[in-house]
């Protein structure tokens, strides 16, 4: 008996080309063949770059939903295809501000570090000082390289030590010549700068909640919304340009598969977010066959296989000449 197969149309892009095809192969896809090869045209383009986008946001919301905590309660609302695309913007959005603040929160921690070490210090009283024309000087040298003339010469003071480091100030007009690593701390107070890290952190808290609630309300409304841009996709009236567009190319391919397995494939396709269609064999197709008898029948398809295989749309012959062949030999 000839099994009934299913025809997958794909697109795949270069960089997926070698992974996919590993894959798609162990799941029982066969015979597959390349149609196209080239550029996108530019509505394809935006098409699949906008595919990216809902992948990647979703997969954010997914990131959010595992790592954050929330004590508020958010319920899905309707479907909605224009919001969904609103959402996956603005969670864009929220990624990039997100970024931002973690760069700042990353500074101010850097320099809440430089100047623990020194406590508070009161730069008023030090810009004051300078006026006088005496200027206050931030050093470190490790224990060892401490000298002590640098007390008497510049009023050098040690404030901590850390490290098998010694933190001291010094005292001049000019740049000390102390064989010692000059530091330049935040003009900054202490107190203001872990009061700025706080309202960072609270910003960057608010960002998670931002993304638990359009997680919570609007997930569906964002998976309807990248449905409809995947089914603005036609594989069969695609075609691929000879132009280099966007620095990537794209295959177009065809492959078969059993039609017990057409679920296993599309489950793994859906995953991968690939696009594809699949459907019924066409007349013309050249489909690749597999056969499948009893015991007996089993027994005679060599014999079969040498003369050829029939046609995918043809009847499987072996149960109508096995008898034959058994009682003519």
């Amino acid at each position: 008996m000839i099994q009934k197969m299913k025809k997958f149309t794909f697109l795949i892009t270069k960089g997926e080309y070698d992974k996919f095809i590993g894959a798609i192969r162990e799941l029982g896809v066969v015979h597959i063949e390349q149609l196209q090869q080239g550029a996108t045209s530019e509505k394809l383009q935006e098409t699949l770059n906008l595919a990216q986008r809902y992948k990647s946001a979703l997969s954010n919301l997914d990131y959010a939903y595992e790592s954050y905590e929330t004590e508020n309660n958010y319920s899905s609302m309707p479907d909605d295809v224009a919001m969904g695309y609103n959402k996956m913007l603005e969670v864009e959005q929220l990624l990039e501000k997100e970024i931002s603040l973690k760069h700042e929160f990353d500074s101010v921690e850097s320099a809440i570090k430089k100047l623990e070490l020194w406590g508070e210090v009161d730069w008023t009283a030090v810009d004051k000082l300078a006026e006088t024309g005496l200027n206050m000087y931030f050093f470190s040298t490790p224990n060892k390289l401490y000298k002590a003339e640098w007390s008497s010469e510049y009023f050098a003071t040690p404030i901590a030590e850390e490290n098998k480091k010694i933190f001291f100030i010094a005292f001049a007009s000019e740049t000390p010549n102390i064989t010692a690593e000059l530091l330049d701390l935040p003009k900054e107070s202490l107190c203001a700068l872990r009061s700025k890290a706080e309202g960072v952190m609270s910003q960057i808290e608010g960002v998670h909640e931002k993304l638990l609630a359009i997680n919570g309300e609007y997930r569906n409304s964002i998976l309807a919304a990248q449905l409809e841009n995947e089914n603005d996709i036609q594989l069969s009236n695609v075609l691929l340009s000879n132009e280099s567009l966007a620095g990537d190319a794209v295959k177009l391919m065809i492959g078969w598969t059993l039609e017990e397995k057409v679920k296993e494939v599309s489950d793994f396709l859906d995953k991968e977010h690939v696009y594809y269609e699949v459907e019924d064999p066409a007349f013309e197709d050249d489909v690749p066959i597999k056969i499948v008898n009893n015991k007996f029948a089993a027994l005679f398809e060599p014999i079969l296989r040498m003369y050829s295989l029939p046609n995918y749309h043809d009847i499987d012959p072996l149960p109508l000449f096995a008898p034959f062949f058994m009682l003519f030999f």
